[in-house]
Formats: C-alpha cells, sequence, structure tokens
C-alpha cells in the first residue's frame, strides 16, 4: 500500500476528527442526547412494560430481603432467648 493511500485511508475514517471538528457535550446536539433520542425511538411500549415489571420484582425482592433479614437476625434471638429464660 502507498504512503498517499494509508494517508487517505486515515484521513476517511469516521473516528478521525479535524481540528475544526468539535463535540458539543451540552444541548439538544450532545452525543448522550443524541444516543437516548435513538434508543426512544426503537424501545416499543411492550419492552417499556417489561423494564417496568423487572424494576418492580427487583425492588420487591430487595424489600421482602431486608424485611426477613431483620425477622431471622434481630427478632428470632431475642425471642428464643426470651423464651429459653422463661423455662
Amino acid at each position: 500500500m502507498s504512503d498517499t493511500a494509508e494517508k487517505k485511508e486515515i484521513e476517511t475514517r469516521p473516528d478521525s476528527h479535524d481540528e475544526d471538528d468539535h463535540i458539543t457535550l451540552l444541548g439538544k446536539t450532545s452525543p448522550g442526547v443524541q444516543r437516548m433520542e435513538i434508543l426512544a425511538a426503537h424501545v416499543t411500549k411492550t419492552d417499556k412494560a417489561f423494564i417496568m415489571v423487572a424494576l418492580f420484582l427487583v425492588a420487591f425482592t430487595y424489600s421482602l430481603d431486608s424485611a426477613l433479614r431483620y425477622v431471622y437476625q434481630v427478632c428470632l434471638p431475642e425471642l428464643s432467648s426470651a423464651l429459653t429464660s422463661r423455662l
């Protein structure tokens, strides 16, 4: 491959930036906003429903875990020690 062909290939790569190119990080043209707009265009209502159900299940199991952990670590030892002292 010749030097001019190699330089042309490097210059035409999409990830190479000229000095005049700049990325706007704030506003409607920022990369994050563009990414979310593309994602919102592809996510259907069914996908959103599955995501919400999954988040609910995760939150429910976490709260159930914390409630049961409290009962088994705090309440049961106190109850068992109270029962053994009465017998």
